[in-house]
């Protein structure tokens, strides 16, 4: 898709979103680096790359060879109020930061699942391009899942629309889920899933000074711990819906839609 695509899909997305979302959580919130010290850089960077780094909102479930959905979703990262943080959002952070995501997944053989998104901050300069790679630990022989399913998952995000600061994470992170209705066709099912993953953080600024001299910021680099537990809920003919929290040295809240075939 081209990076003109990809604007015209960001606009639409944060279009509807502005109109669900109030208007205080919508003020501007573009990421401007100031001149700041290395170590306010630093804590700027690790929180601002867990913030946009991938969310699953996924149960560990794979979707199988013919599996496939397409879906939008919004995260609520919790921002820390401090001088650190409003050196990065040019003089003044949000507390939230919503990021709406399109989203799109593949079931492949072999219990093997692949997932493609786009985000963009609707009240700033924020894009993210993410993937994900999934595999079934508990994928049975005969293309069928056996219970409870484990997964684990490869994923990996771009900020894009920030002049000043190249960032990207990667990571990995292992899930089980369960599915818990009546095994009875068109009836509604909860699958509660919970999780853990690192996330990897390379954050690079761009000829930012540091506070006080004529030194410029280092990169930086690191390697966070997060927990999330979430839950899907499906009903018969209508889009899914999943709900997730995330908890790291920062809280993030994720709401899904999504259609499967």
């Amino acid at each position: 898709m081209s990076m003109d695509k990809l604007t015209l899909v960001g606009l639409i997305l944060s279009l509807a979103v502005a109109l669900l979302l109030p208007g205080e959580v919508l003020e501007a919130r573009d990421i401007e680096l100031l001149d700041m010290a290395q170590d306010q850089f630093d804590d700027f960077a690790r929180d601002v790359g867990l913030a946009v780094s991938y969310a699953p909102a996924d149960p560990a479930r794979t979707r199988g060879i013919i599996g496939f959905d397409v879906g939008a979703d919004v995260t609520f990262a919790q921002l820390e109020s401090d001088d650190y943080m409003d050196k990065g959002f040019d003089g003044s952070a949000p507390g939230t930061l919503p990021l709406p995501r399109l989203r799109a997944a593949k079931g492949l053989p072999f219990g093997i699942d692949v997932s493609a998104s786009y985000s963009a901050d609707p009240g700033g300069n924020t894009q993210l391009l993410g993937a994900s790679l999934k595999y079934g630990l508990t994928f049975g022989p005969f293309g069928r899942p056996m219970m409870p399913d484990m997964a684990v998952r490869a994923s990996g995000t771009q900020l894009l629309g920030v002049s000043d600061l190249d960032l990207l994470t990667y990571g990995v992170d292992l899930s089980v889920s369960q599915e818990v209705g009546v095994p009875i066709p068109f009836t509604p099912s909860i699958t509660p899933y919970a999780g853990v993953g690192i996330v990897q953080i390379e954050a690079d600024p761009d000829d930012i000074s540091l506070d006080g001299n004529d030194d410029l910021i280092d990169d930086y680099s690191s390697s966070e711990m997060k927990y999330f537990v979430g839950s899907e809920f499906s009903l018969p003919l209508l889009p899914s819906v999943v709900a997730e929290a995330e908890f790291s040295e920062i809280e993030r809240y994720t709401l899904r839609a999504n259609i499967g075939f």
